[in-house]
């Protein structure tokens, strides 16, 4: 039967009709923020390759297309083209992850997962990559090889996800075809003009059973579709996720055993999801979390930088949030930072914060105050923050610092933990500039300086020299020092310790101490009431203070140490006796190390005139019981009695006693009871410090006032010996008293 014209072009017509809709519409399938290439996968299983301009290059090699893709490996990766290949659709898929750029110890591969959604589930499932590959891999491998495929079969999925639990985000997620059989998974550097970037992208395509590549060459430069990139997902971590060890022990099973029979693993799943880094939907959410912990500061990055810093944003997000977790750059404190990334729609919110231009990076703290502004262009910010130095993180949040610390100076509601925790920026200059250099206006001050942006060729280009500011409050010394009063007085009804007062009160009587200069003292040496209160604090609680560890004081030893030295330096000069007197009798009460103190407070009771000879002379008998060889009992009693240096020993002990002895000449010259103590006394000062004029002109009194003439002449005659030796200006007095004593005229 002959066709007629009409009836072949309607034959051809619905014939195309049949054609285009056994075609179907393209489906994305490929790296969302990536530029370059993007594969399109079609319902018959025909794939289009969309190239952006300058990504791309085909080659033949004996009458073989191969395709290179320049921004997928740091090697330009070479995919060979084929004809198509069909294979029934079944209920799975194939995933076939490339472990190369992944770290050949399986002890790293083990926290990657595989996350697959299926048509019927709402939330994704997760498997383990090294373990579920490893136990149920289909062809041969060797188990470390860097280099080596493996591959795992799951449910028919419409979307993939690929997370590395190291990194605690998720890297990317790919919607699939419909009839997709194979999927092929690397992870690659970008090559980017000779530098290799730190943020690694995820490669996906689907390949035949072949290995290669399916592409439809008639299609193959032809098509320009549209595609829709995949919504990222936020950032999200697993920290609880473990691989029980069953299933570790079945996978070295598995390398001594290849016959052995497995059961497919479970879906394993998170316990629980940190929400701490999550991203904020808006500017008001990001503001609502920054309230609610005064120690975080928000950056907040404009939306107007640039077209597409959006996707700057992310691996900023990303890096910041991952080095946060890094023990190596824990100084650098990044877990204080919350990121949000302006959009349009905030603009009207930020206005009640911010007026003019808002082409920059801006920092609030938790009262919402701009701590920190900086104007920067789109083509630099992504340079300087995705790689935050150590300096601009600490200029930022000292500058909060100072703030929270005004805020609580202000309300009247400062603590010990308040001081501390501005004490930790003790060395940064903007310190200095708020506190100790006092402006006499009552404005903030402006610090302002310059940064340079060093370009990835480490070459420096004064384009990218950016302005940026710090707004530090003023805080008055005469404010702080009534505030510490306020606390000092507080805490002294404290029935146990309050352990960051100790270390406040530690800090304060130390020899470089911080919150000393800061609350308007003159130097490091300068005494203060406080200083005594201080002391008398740490002493009330010693067993407890004996476990406090801080910079200055390591040990029990140490912390009365410091307080001794202070009492040294200025207790004896009767300053604050009511403050001074009890710290001392509560330190003497430790008996291991009441003779680190004991001299001392003996000293300070001697200049007040309330030392007793009693309380004296039962000291001196715990360290000398005998009347001779007083060295050797000074050495056996230092080696039992835990004192800090025997010369100190030597030293204390023999002062005291000539102090004392001289007390009895002067006062008591009648009473022979106390004349004989202060001769055993003095005879020590005469062993121990034999070339001492003083002691022997002490010596030579008490001998005199004991009747013993011919001894006491002989010990003056050696005083002015021994002040002869230097021209001593006592020398004088020394031969009128010799003369006194030779004609009975030595009176007191």
């Amino acid at each position: 039967m002959l066709i007629k014209k009409q009836q072949l072009s309607l034959i051809l017509f619905i014939t195309s009709i049949v054609a285009i809709t056994a075609q179907n519409k393209t489906i994305y399938y490929g790296t969302p923020n990536a530029g370059g290439a993007q594969l399109h996968v079609n319902e018959d299983n025909t794939y289009d390759i969309i190239l952006e301009k300058g990504s791309h290059d085909k080659i033949k090699i004996k009458d073989e297309e191969y395709l290179f893709l320049y921004n997928i490996g740091h090697e330009h990766e070479g995919f060979k083209i084929t004809e198509n290949s069909t294979r029934a659709k079944t209920d799975s898929i194939t995933i076939h992850f490339m472990r190369r750029n992944i770290s050949s110890s399986i002890s790293d591969i083990q926290d990657v997962y595989l996350g697959y959604k299926t048509k019927s589930d709402t939330n994704f499932k997760y498997v383990n990559l090294c373990y579920e590959t490893l136990l149920f891999n289909t062809k041969d491998i060797v188990p470390f090889d860097f280099n080596g495929t493996l591959n795992i079969t799951i449910p028919r999925a419409e979307e993939i996800q690929l997370i590395l639990k190291k990194d605690q985000f998720h890297r990317d997620q790919f919607k699939l075809s419909p009839n997709t059989s194979n999927v092929y998974v690397d992870y690659r550097y970008i090559y980017n003009k000779g530098n290799i970037d730190n943020n690694s992208k995820l490669v996906i395509a689907e390949i035949n059973t072949e290995g290669g590549l399916k592409i439809n060459k008639k299609v193959l430069s032809t098509k320009n579709l549209p595609a829709k990139p995949v919504k990222r997902i936020a950032s999200d971590s697993f920290p609880n996720w473990k691989i029980p060890f069953s299933i570790k022990k079945e996978v070295y099973k598995k390398f001594n055993n290849p016959k052995f029979k497995y059961q497919p693993v479970t879906t394993i799943s998170p316990s629980s999801r940190e929400e701490k880094h999550k991203e904020f939907n808006n500017l008001n959410e990001a503001i609502a979390t920054l309230k609610s912990d005064d120690s975080k500061v928000l950056l907040v990055f404009n939306s107007l930088l640039g077209n597409n810093d959006i996707h700057d944003f992310h691996f900023i997000f990303d890096r910041i949030h991952r080095n946060a977790k890094l023990d190596y750059l824990s100084d650098y404190h990044l877990d204080r930072y919350l990121l949000y990334y302006l959009k349009p729609d905030d603009l009207n919110e930020l206005k009640k914060y911010k007026q003019g231009s808002i082409n920059e990076v801006l920092a609030f703290n938790s009262d919402l105050d701009i701590i920190y502004e900086e104007n920067i262009s789109a083509n630099i910010f992504y340079r300087k923050y995705n790689s935050m130095t150590e300096e601009l993180s600490h200029d930022i949040l000292a500058t909060n610092a100072l703030h929270r610390f005004k805020k609580k100076i202000d309300n009247k509601t400062i603590t010990a933990k308040d001081f501390l925790e501005l004490g930790q920026w003790r060395d940064h200059s903007f310190i200095e500039e708020a506190i100790e250099k006092r402006p006499k206006d009552e404005s903030d001050i402006l610090i302002e300086s310059t940064i340079d942006v060093v370009e990835p060729s480490r070459k420096k280009d004064t384009r990218f020299k950016t302005k940026i500011k710090f707004n530090c409050p003023k805080i008055s010394y005469t404010q702080i020092n009534k505030e510490l009063k306020t606390l000092i007085k507080k805490h002294k009804q404290d029935q146990s310790l309050d352990p960051d007062f100790a270390e406040l009160a530690f800090d304060f009587i130390s020899y470089y101490p911080f919150f000393k200069t800061i609350s308007g003292a003159k130097g490091s040496y300068d005494s203060s009431r406080e200083h005594y209160e201080f002391c008398l604090y740490l002493s009330r609680f010693p067993i407890e203070t004996s476990k406090i560890q801080n910079e200055h004081t390591k040990s029990i030893e140490d912390h009365f140490f410091v307080i001794k030295e202070i009492l040294k330096r200025e207790g004896t000069k009767k300053e604050y006796p009511e403050i001074v007197i009890p710290t001392f009798e509560n330190l003497i009460q430790l008996d291991e190390y009441k003779f680190h103190t004991i001299f001392i407070y003996y000293f300070d009771l001697f200049n007040q005139s309330k030392l007793t000879y009693n309380d004296f002379n039962t000291l001196f008998k715990e360290i000398a019981p005998l009347t001779e060889n007083y060295n050797e009992q000074i050495k056996s009693f230092y080696d039992d009695c835990h004192c800090p240096y025997i010369d100190d020993l030597k030293y204390y002990i023999t002062a005291l006693s000539n102090a004392m002895a001289w007390k009895v000449v002067t006062e008591n010259n009648n009473d022979k009871t106390l004349l004989l103590k202060a001769l055993e006394w003095s005879k020590l000062t005469a062993e121990v410090s034999p070339e001492s004029h003083f002691y022997t002109d002490t010596y030579a009194h008490l001998e005199y006032f004991l009747g013993n003439k011919e001894r006491a002449i002989e010990l003056e005659s050696k005083a002015i010996e021994l002040a002869t030796s230097n021209n001593h200006k006592n020398l004088e007095e020394y031969k009128k008293t010799l003369e006194k004593i030779k004609t009975g005229t030595l009176k007191y």
